[in-house]
């Protein structure tokens, strides 16, 4: 369950322990003093200590930000829970052990040992509680409920035989339409190119057309914005069409540029859009420079890294595509620093990132194998993107087992399927 420990973690719960405990006991035998009732003095103690033990959990433990007071209330009641199930276990289990015969007396205390035995597991199950269900470094119940609803939501689309298929993709978010100038093939030719493969779920994320502050400036490998109603009329026709072969979604692939991205969101909005993902193809805003071009600088890695935290933090994006396509040839020790906050970033906003299946297939500098050993250290979720710019490009075999071959290297699961962030 808990994959790695993380003993400065623990070194700090056990000291909030203690504190949480002193609380307790002082606000007690305050309110016995004044003359409060034994009952109503132990109810006040154990609200002010709970009270004491989320605060300090949240922020001091865990390190976690709620993004949304529905998230904070979920947080309060999955913690107020875990400590009523713990209470249970420390009301109940010294009895089972006095009645299996751990009935030892120390210091003239009957039952010391299983007092005693009972304490330590109450401890280490509220640590596990918090970091599980409360705070969740890698949620096992999450992840539990996630394959669930995926067996549910997918039971009814029938993909081919495994042993026919030369992959294990299920599942590919990343295509692009020949809308964007730097692509090719029809819509409909990628969509019986997934079904052929063996896919049962395919999203289009073609370039997304930006609103930019100079009207008449243009990126060309972007779809235009009068693009967009023939792009949204024929990805949901071919949905309606395979309904009964594949599941279809409509998204885009997009920057974050903090100078034009709202504006150009609230367009995209109007429209029946499943999903964004973000494609930092340029260090900052729309006028920086691209990512593409070899650089030693760590001025722009942490312009860079700053940009996608900044654009995840948006809670838009469901999965940031290539987010190691930056070509840093610097140290590295720059590399390592920058990139784990990037990574720390996404797993404290639940954004997967990708490894990119046309970058492997192609040569380019990316998927990076020190990205993905910085990947396995922080216990990011990661899925495989076809970043398909034909139908070919559809689980190309080729990229398909270099991306594998990382994965496999740093014991990386990727996801079958992605979970959307509601738009």
């Amino acid at each position: 369950m808990l994959k790695k420990l993380n003993l400065k973690q623990i070194f700090i719960y056990s000291f909030f322990g203690v504190l949480t405990t002193a609380v307790n006991w002082a606000v007690y035998i305050g309110l016995q003093k004044v003359g409060v009732s034994v009952t109503a003095s132990n109810a006040v103690a154990w609200l002010a200590a709970i009270s004491v033990a989320f605060i300090t959990n949240k922020k001091y433990t865990f390190k976690n930000k709620a993004r949304s007071l529905k998230e904070l209330l979920e947080q309060i009641i999955l913690f107020v829970f875990s400590r009523l199930l713990s209470g249970l276990f420390e009301i109940f289990l010294p009895t089972m052990l006095l009645y299996i015969g751990l009935t030892g007396t120390l210091f003239g205390v009957s039952g010391f040992w299983a007092k005693i035995i009972t304490n330590v597991f109450v401890i280490c199950l509220n640590y596990i509680l918090s970091r599980t269900l409360v705070f969740p470094q890698k949620n096992i119940i999450k992840g539990i409920k996630n394959t669930l609803k995926s067996i549910l939501r997918y039971g009814n689309i029938k993909s081919i035989k495994y042993d026919e298929r030369k992959h294990s993709m299920l599942a590919n978010y990343h295509t692009h339409t020949y809308r964007c100038n730097h692509a090719s093939g029809r819509d409909r030719d990628f969509v019986t190119a997934a079904i052929k493969e063996g896919l049962t779920d395919l999203g289009f994320a073609d370039h997304v057309p930006y609103i930019y502050p100079e009207k008449n400036y243009y990126e060309g490998a972007k779809m235009r914005m009068e693009e967009l109603g023939g792009y949204f009329t024929s990805i949901l026709n071919l949905r309606k069409q395979y309904a009964d072969k594949i599941r279809i979604h409509v998204g885009f692939e997009t920057e974050y540029y903090e100078s034009c991205f709202d504006k150009t969101f609230n367009e995209l909005r109007k429209h029946p859009l499943d999903y964004l993902i973000l494609g930092q193809h340029r260090i900052g805003d729309y006028a920086s420079q691209l990512v593409f071009a070899p650089t030693k600088s760590e001025s722009d890695l942490t312009q860079y890294v700053d940009t996608v935290i900044k654009a995840i933090s948006t809670g838009k994006f469901s999965y940031i595509a290539h987010p190691d396509a930056i070509n840093f040839i610097g140290e590295d020790d720059a590399f390592y620093t920058q990139m784990k906050r990037l990574c720390v970033a996404a797993k404290e906003y639940d954004v997967p990132l990708e490894i990119n299946m046309l970058g492997a297939a192609t040569g380019r500098n990316y998927p990076c194998e020190r990205f993905f050993k910085i990947v396995a250290e922080v216990g990011n979720e990661v899925i495989i993107g076809c970043d398909a710019h034909s139908p070919a490009g559809i689980v190309n075999n080729a990229g398909y087992e270099k991306c594998m071959a990382i994965l496999k290297k740093y014991g990386i699961t990727p996801l079958p399927y992605l979970k959307f962030k509601k738009i």
